[in-house]
């Protein structure tokens, strides 16, 4: 491994996909470094206005702790918190309120009562690929006919492509629908239209300053359109797309036609990490009880390779064990598995399809900690990278299908703005992640019209995708540092924990875990409730999570600990943090930020602790946003 001086950019030549090859190649090469440990997050503990909690507790009749979270997840009347304890599909606004429905459903009916093939152009993640299978079903079941493009993710990179669309039109394709892309593909819908062609953009992402000069262009966060819920992500518009289209076709019962749908856009909808608040909510919910009861073949053959059979299916299990085995297909493969998977009828066909993904899903794995041991290494070889503001790594062999996943652990353990990069010849491509407090796409709008490095960007405000000439990347390092440097201050640096409520051992009862229950599905805006409780004695400490890897066996890299309080005993987990066992000895007063779980083990329901951070007693200091 070579590392360009001051530039915080790796050169790799590792090429293999097996971690214990790689780690044992890589590390004949340099010495092998102890990664630097996580930024020790603050600790703030909400305090909501206590008036509000009391009105909310006493008109919903709930307890006043759950009247607390919901103030903290800033449901603050009585009719909104009705709503998020009760999420209903009556809850869902008029699809015809988005601007462009009216003339994208005309268009799309005329397609259909005409016998016109439409295409679907999609993109290769979860939420592409599920808002092709669900807007072709929806127009196969209103008599009309589709075909499909998902780009592959290294031939062909992000976005729409005119040499597609060139293709489709000598098939006398006249109408193309994308889904989950096109917002920025301004030029490509000019050459459409110049071959007769008719576009429809569906999309999330964030618009340039032009829209593309589509037929129709169905994006919440577009200028002028008036649509209440801004958050939806591509196959949520879509939905919305559907519902339009059976409202206007009168086409039997609309609500039971939308229902059977909703699996789909959930596992879409959570996967691509939207807020869970508002219409993605009401579609989370209803989803996810619908995937307890899974009946088609491809769906059935994903939740049990997945180990997930006879669960009651929350969304930590769709963003942890579903979704990448779906994502696993676009990213080291062709996502064109994922349509085959939930379009075959056949048991068997679904089983094979379901059994490659999760084949691809433990290369994606292998690779993806092969990029981030790299990564590690330079950061470990350099500790002064903390002092900067910004981070982009690039790296010669590092597979394009797992630089964003790595981009998002590299930022959720030192907290700053980060692209990952994989050279291929002379180019670079890559994704990127932020925090809350740096708008990424801003950034990047800024630094292309000072400098014009990109030759492809787009994305939002914490997630980016973008490519470039290699010779260019320490100049974007540079410019992206330099531009976090003057936003970001020191303080912005340090993740912080947000404690829904301090509380002793003996307040985890059964009635506390079932009014946590009531908020479910928890994700972005509506994150699990996280609680703080001090004065635990340590109890014990064990390291766990070994295997064998490349023949040898690694040593574990979890920490479970047993902690009292109250005469009463509670495990707990910490992922990723066996580093912090030679620290902990026992009768240690110690601090634990965590999420407490129901968790079944012999048949029996207890309560374990997952952890977020520890303290040792004495370091221990909450501030409070009082």
């Amino acid at each position: 491994m070579k590392t360009k001086d001051q530039a915080g950019v790796v050169d790799s030549t590792l090429s293999t996909s097996a971690v214990g090859a790689a780690a044992q190649s890589a590390a004949a090469q340099v010495p092998e470094l102890e990664p630097l440990p996580p930024i020790p997050p603050r600790w703030t503990l909400l305090k909501p206005p206590q008036e509000t909690v009391d009105t909310l507790a006493r008109q919903l009749g709930v307890s006043p702790l759950l009247a607390t979270l919901l103030v903290n997840r800033r449901q603050t009347s009585v009719e909104s918190a009705r709503q998020f304890l009760a999420p209903s599909l009556d809850h869902l606004h008029d699809p015809f309120l988005m601007r462009g429905m009216d003339a994208a459903v005309t268009r799309l009916l005329q397609a259909v009562s005409s016998g016109e093939t439409v295409l679907v152009y999609g993109d290769y993640d979860v939420d592409g690929s599920t808002a092709v299978i669900v807007l072709r079903k929806a127009i196969e079941r209103l008599g009309g006919r589709t075909e499909f493009h998902i780009p592959h993710r290294i031939a062909e990179g992000y976005g729409m492509k005119e040499e597609v669309l060139d293709r489709a039109a000598e098939r006398g394709i006249r109408l193309v629908v994308s889904v989950d892309t096109g917002i920025r593909a301004g030029a490509v819908v000019a050459h459409a239209s110049q071959l007769g062609m008719d576009c429809i953009i569906t999309d999330h992402h964030l618009p340039e300053e032009e829209i593309p000069p589509a037929l129709a262009v169905l994006n919440p966060k577009q200028p002028l359109c008036e649509y209440p819920d801004k958050e939806l992500c591509g196959v949520g518009v879509v939905f919305k797309l559907v519902d339009a289209l059976f409202t206007r076709a009168q086409c039997g019962d609309r609500r039971k036609l939308l229902e059977s749908f909703l699996k789909m856009v959930a596992i879409g909808t959570i996967a691509d990490v939207v807020p869970l608040t508002g219409e993605n909510r009401v579609i989370a919910r209803h989803g996810l009880a619908a995937l307890r009861r899974p009946a088609h073949a491809g769906l059935k053959a994903l939740i049990g390779v997945a180990g997930l059979n006879g669960k009651a299916i929350g969304s930590g299990d769709v963003g942890f064990r579903l979704a990448p085995r779906l994502n696993a297909a676009g990213r080291m493969d062709t996502a064109n598995d994922v349509i085959r998977l939930f379009e075959t009828l056949s048991d068997g066909e679904a089983t094979e399809v379901a059994e490659r993904l999760n084949r691809l899903n433990v290369e994606r794995q292998a690779e993806q900690e092969r990029v981030l041991w790299e990564i590690e290494q330079q950061i470990a070889a350099r500790p002064e990278m903390l002092n900067e503001s910004a981070w982009v790594f690039a790296g010669e062999g590092w597979h394009r299908g797992v630089v964003g996943i790595a981009a998002g652990r590299v930022l959720e353990k030192y907290h700053r703005p980060v692209l990952v990069m994989s050279v291929e010849g002379d180019e670079a491509h890559g994704s990127g992640r932020s925090i809350s407090q740096f708008h990424l796409l801003d950034a990047l709008d800024a630094i292309q019209r000072e400098t014009q490095v990109f030759r492809r960007y787009g994305g939002h405000s914490v997630a980016v995708g973008a490519s470039l000439e290699l010779s260019r990347v320490e100049e974007l390092r540079r410019t992206l540092a330099g531009r976090a440097a003057q936003i970001l201050t020191a303080a912005d640096l340090v993740p912080e924990l947000r404690l829904d409520a301090a509380l002793r051992l003996s307040d985890l009862t059964d009635t506390m875990l079932e009014d946590i229950e009531k908020l479910a599905p928890h994700g972005v805006s509506n994150p699990s409730p996280l609680f703080g409780a001090r004065d635990l004695e340590l109890v014990s400490a064990r390291i766990f999570g070994g295997k064998i890897v490349g023949g040898q066996r690694q040593p574990g890299r979890h920490l479970s600990i047993r902690v009292r309080q109250d005469n009463l005993i509670l495990e707990a987990v910490f992922w990723g943090r066996a580093d912090l066992a030679p620290s902990l000895l026992p009768q240690s007063p110690v601090a634990l930020a965590f999420h407490p779980e129901r968790d079944e083990f012999m048949g029996e329901s207890r309560v374990r602790l997952l952890v977020k951070d520890l303290r040792i007693q004495s370091k221990y200091r909450p501030t409070s946003n009082a």
